[in-house]
């Protein structure tokens, strides 16, 4: 018996050795490119951090305004989802910032796509608030009455425009 440990010890260390081996020059490449694309999204982090602080502000409102309204019937997986928002809204965040970087012709794309998940985030947070009774109904209403004014009116504002 102790003739077949010491056997079965070479026979796993020989087996990482040539595993690792073999692997050696993937795990460098992959481990280089892993670092050259951590250093350059920190880069677009440090050089936007305005974009990721407006997001994350913008979240953590309709975060907090949401757990107030529902405080009688929280739900610990909807309360997560603040997670998925903010990671799944900064990697929207970065891609476009990328992509910015890269095409100097999409210089839009990233105040475009940004401001139309920042706008509904508000409208969120104004339903939120109104649900938890910062806002009055007829407050919230009148806000959203403004919202869409100009739907009501033709160009010249005298006359109401037929619904379609």
């Amino acid at each position: 018996m102790n003739h077949t440990k010491p056997n079965q010890l070479l026979e796993v260390k020989d087996f990482l050795n040539s595993f690792f081996g073999l692997k050696t020059p993937i795990i460098n490449i992959s481990a280089g490119f892993s670092a050259y694309w951590i250093s350059n999204y920190h880069k677009i982090f440090i050089d936007n951090d305005k974009v990721f602080l407006a997001i994350t502000a913008v979240i953590l409102l309709d975060f907090i305004f949401g757990v107030t309204a529902n405080i009688n019937d929280f739900r610990t997986r909807k309360a997560l989802k603040l997670v998925w928002y903010l990671t799944g809204y900064w990697a929207i965040a970065a891609t476009t910032i990328t992509v910015e970087l890269a095409f100097k012709s999409a210089f839009w794309l990233t105040d475009t796509i940004m401001l139309t998940i920042i706008t509904f985030q508000f409208i969120s947070i104004l339903k939120n608030a109104c649900k938890c009774g910062i806002l009055t109904n007829a407050q919230f209403k009148a806000i959203l009455d403004k919202i869409d004014k100009h739907k009501d009116y033709t160009t010249d504002e005298t006359s109401p425009s037929p619904n379609l």
